[in-house]
């Protein structure tokens, strides 16, 4: 397998944010800070430290190692057309190159030279990064940059529809582009001329971004780096534990639980009152005090509930329930005494007054010596307006009676009572709280605030007492009855009986005093939450970032990528690499100094250094010329065809740009030379055939 292959397994199961740089490097050759500050984006989203659904999915593709790995077939170029969109090359243009040899592409500055070789750096594979490909500027738009290219394939000939956008062509990525940009991602400058093979330079690379994500992981999350300094509680409570325990295991809803409310703020100095007048106290002395607080605060606490009993929301309904029940009942009636009693002079006739009125007369009546019947019938006289009953007026007074002794009419009548009992004892309350005026106030000194809850209580129920005793149809509650200062109040002479059953002895006051004052302290670590809420809050956010970031730096170490780097050297995959690469440079005629190529393994980098052999000065970049370094980055270049057996066609674009006379010759020498095992294309600007020597020259650039 070749390094890259190697590579290509080995990275499957690695952090994508690892995946990521390998991504680039494959792109760009060389990582810039871009691609750093991107990598390390990556790592956030990969760690849900930012939230990006679009980059993660794209970070977390397959990665694309098209004519990186091993050759798969003799790949030759044969011709370039229908280009569309790319500067301002003709659209019909074909492009012929030969199948063997070398094919040189001639023409003056602008002639279109480089267009064409953007669209080949594109669709082939070069080192570093693609040329950005521009349409022609003078039409106001272009078509997206799209060509046809012919190859052949182990004597097969193949055309492939080639677009910007499009996904790789494997054939095409046989084909490798060397330009003036890639010789730069084979010689490194800064220190020492250095080679980087393919495959091991994705390994350099991976290796600096993992440094660079360490070292910004390891400054944001230096100690007490974003987090506020709190001082620790130093009691036992349980909010003190877990104000003492928090980290990233935290929830923050939890910390809502050991906030102090604002009962427990109003609560805190009455209670610490509370507690220094007990310090003072004798047993005998603290119960008659509190059987004083107990007289005292007891009638408020029957006048609370007997007030509640009718205004209660369990009062309402059963009230709602009374009134429903009679007007249910009453239009049964009312529809059995328009059947019955059709063509009576008075509307309220047999109504409610109406019965009571006829009760009356019955009763005077019955209770009359001389009458015999009720309702009187025809002939005798009527003992309450003293004429004689007619045939009609029997006839009517028969009916009233029928109908009033009818079930339904009894009915609604006992209805019509119970609603009436109900809303005179509604109305009978009594809901002035102007004699309670001590307990009030011994109250709220036991419970801060409990005074306020009670006013506002008895304000409702007033009100409660209007509706209940004018409205014909009772409306329903806009919200439930607030009845927790009845709770409280209960509470209180609860806790108040609690004292003097449990005060008998000296240790037993000293006892209720302890007591007391944890539940002081439960109070005070709970304001102590409630001053720093904010502060908790935010610290508990840091650690969590924090843990994400640990999580990121333990992915941060190189030892397995130089693991594989030893690997792949110890293989033996590196030295015919060097080998070819020393072949190289002695093809290219270096006869001033002897270089000498070292390598050794660091820091996940497997580094190969050019030396001066026996030389004061062994830095190849501070001695070779610019023709030399030129010489040596098409050395690595071929050397890398060689040593992984690529027999696929090869492209320079301006390989002696800016070379001397001599430095040209030399390398067009190479290339003629190269020329004949493998097909080559060349872009040139001036071109001069010598035939000294059966040797090219090349002259300008």
């Amino acid at each position: 397998m070749t390094p890259i292959e190697q590579i290509q397994t080995w990275i499957e199961d690695k952090p994508i944010w690892w995946k990521h740089s390998i991504k680039l490097a494959l792109e760009h050759g060389e990582l810039d800070q871009s691609d750093l500050d991107e990598i390390y984006y990556i790592a956030r989203v990969e760690h849900q430290l930012v939230h990006s659904e679009e980059c993660s999915t794209s970070s977390s593709q397959d990665l694309d190692f098209t004519g990186h790995t091993s050759e798969q077939g003799k790949v030759n170029l044969l011709s370039l057309s229908e280009v569309y969109g790319v500067g301002a090359l003709i659209e019909k243009q074909v492009l012929t190159f030969s199948r063997d040899g070398i094919f040189i592409v001639y023409g003056d500055n602008g002639a279109g030279k480089s267009s064409y070789s953007s669209i080949m750096k594109n669709a082939c594979l070069t080192r570093g990064s693609c040329p950005k490909i521009l349409g022609n500027v003078f039409e106001q738009t272009n078509p997206s940059p799209s060509a046809t290219i012919k190859i052949l394939v182990d004597g097969k000939d193949e055309t492939h529809p080639w677009s910007l956008n499009s996904s790789s062509i494997a054939p095409l990525k046989a084909i490798r582009v060397f330009d003036t940009d890639s010789a730069h991602h084979y010689v490194n400058k800064e220190d020492a001329l250095g080679f980087k093979p393919s495959g091991l330079n994705l390994l350099t690379e991976l290796t600096r971004a993992i440094n660079q994500v360490k070292a910004i992981v390891e400054e944001d999350i230096m100690p007490g780096n974003g987090l506020i300094s709190l001082k620790p509680i130093t009691s036992e409570t349980n909010t003190a534990r877990f104000f003492n325990g928090i980290s990233a295991d935290t929830k923050e809803e939890d910390v809502q639980t050991h906030r102090a409310t604002t009962e427990d703020l109003e609560h805190i100095e009455p209670l610490r009152q509370e507690i220094a007048k007990d310090k003072l106290q004798t047993p005998e002395s603290l119960k008659a005090n509190l059987n004083q607080q107990k007289q005292i605060i007891t009638p408020l606490q029957r006048f609370i509930n007997n007030a509640l009993k009718p205004l209660s929301d369990k009062a309402f309904d059963r009230l709602k329930e009374l009134q429903e029940d009679y007007n249910t009942k009453q239009r049964t009636a009312d529809k059995i005494m328009q059947a019955t009693l059709q063509g009576l002079p008075l509307e309220t006739v047999a109504g409610i007054n109406w019965q009571s009125l006829w009760s009356a007369a019955k009763t005077f009546i019955e209770n009359e010596p001389n009458s015999h019947n009720f309702p009187p019938i025809q002939g005798e006289n009527c003992p309450l307006c003293l004429q004689e009953i007619s045939e009609n007026s029997s006839n009517r007074l028969a009916s009233l009676n029928s109908f009033l002794a009818d079930n339904a009419a009894t009915e609604a009548k006992k209805a019509h009572d119970l609603l009436s009992n109900a809303i005179r004892m509604i109305s009978s309350q009594d809901l002035s709280l102007e004699n309670y005026k001590a307990a009030l106030e011994e109250s709220n000194k036991l419970k801060p605030g409990i005074n306020e809850k009670i006013i506002a209580l008895f304000e409702i129920l007033a009100e409660r007492q209007k509706i209940f005793t004018t409205s014909s149809k009772l409306p329903d509650l806009q919200s439930t009855l607030d009845i927790s200062s009845s709770v409280d109040i209960n509470a209180i002479l609860k806790n108040i009986d609690e004292q003097i059953e449990s005060v008998k002895t000296n240790q037993d006051l000293a006892e209720l005093i302890k007591r007391k004052e944890k539940n002081l302290q439960v109070l005070l670590d709970k304001k102590h939450i409630n001053d720093n809420y904010e502060s908790i809050i935010k610290n508990i956010r840091r650690y969590k970032v924090i843990r994400k970031m640990e999580a990121i730096k333990s992915e941060c170490n190189t030892r397995k990528v130089s693991d594989l780097s030893s690997k792949i050297y110890q293989q033996g995959v590196i030295e015919p690499l060097t080998s070819a690469f020393r072949d190289e440079l002695k093809k290219f005629g270096f006869t001033r100094f002897s270089v000498d190529v070292q390598t050794r393994n660091t820091g996940g980098q497997q580094q190969f250094k050019l030396a001066i052999a026996n030389a004061g000065e062994p830095i190849v970049a501070k001695v070779a010329s610019e023709g030399e370094q030129r010489c040596i980055a098409i050395a690595a270049f071929l050397a890398e065809m060689k040593a992984d057996n690529r027999l696929s066609a090869v492209i320079f674009d301006d390989p002696v740009n800016s070379l001397s006379h001599q430095w040209s010759s030399k390398v067009a020498a190479r290339l003629i030379s190269e020329s004949l095992s493998r097909p080559m294309c060349q872009r040139s600007c001036r071109l001069k055939i010598s035939e000294d020597n059966h040797a090219p020259l090349f002259t300008g650039t």
